[in-house]
């Protein structure tokens, strides 16, 4: 867990850096890609405590990848039906709480 930490500590350093000398469509593409890292990170490292698989072999990092992505197929998938519930509400006013002002 202390390596994660010093990865996302390295990526902010380095992104302070490079907010110095850079334009900004190219600051938001440096933001974009350290918060797709330290997700990547964050993410693969609760898979591996979860299972706790042997990364030395080949069986344990294809066990720990085909779990990572069925992982992250249903957070795609469970971020689909919350939108898809969100956009079907009556989102209208309600008119029985008008006061009539």
């Amino acid at each position: 867990m202390v390596w994660i930490w010093l990865i996302i500590v390295v990526v902010v350093i380095f992104l302070l850096i490079a907010f110095k000398f850079k334009e900004v469509r190219h600051k938001f593409g440096l933001v974009a890609i350290s918060i797709i890292i330290i997700f990547l990170l964050l993410s693969v490292t609760s898979i591996y405590k979860t299972n706790k698989d042997d990364l030395k072999t080949f069986d344990g990092v294809s066990k720990v990848l085909k779990l990572y992505f069925s992982w992250l197929g249903n957070l795609f998938k469970n971020t689909g039906k919350v939108t898809t519930f969100a956009i079907h509400q009556d989102w209208g006013l309600n008119m029985t709480n008008n006061t009539g002002k």
